[in-house]
């Protein structure tokens, strides 16, 4: 990491209306390389589909510098189908209620 003060961030990703379903198998080894290349820094990355499956989030623990970086790497390979915006987890408020929840 970089040794700046690191938080939590959420991008929450959905298809774009204009989207062609053959587009996305020509992005998957880019998207793949990715995060294959976020882990092997030891940083973590969880990421998972809404039930509507056109949606999407993904939570990283990153310094402001490095999620915008990441931010940026994500668009530049999925802007042709998915339209994506990035928050601080304490940005959305049920997400930071949620985290100060006992959820068992």
């Amino acid at each position: 990491m970089s040794g700046e003060e690191t938080h939590l961030w959420v991008m929450v990703s959905n298809m774009d209306q204009d989207a062609k379903a053959d587009e996305v198998p020509t992005i998957i080894s880019r998207i793949t390389s990715l995060v294959d290349d976020w882990h092997s820094k030891g940083r973590i990355m969880l990421s998972g589909p809404f039930d509507n499956k056109t949606s999407s989030m993904t939570v990283v623990a990153a310094s402001t510098r490095e999620a915008q970086e990441l931010f940026q790497q994500w668009k530049d390979i999925c802007s042709g189908f998915l339209v994506s915006e990035m928050y601080r987890w304490d940005a959305m408020p049920i997400l930071s209620v949620m985290a100060r929840q006992d959820l068992r």
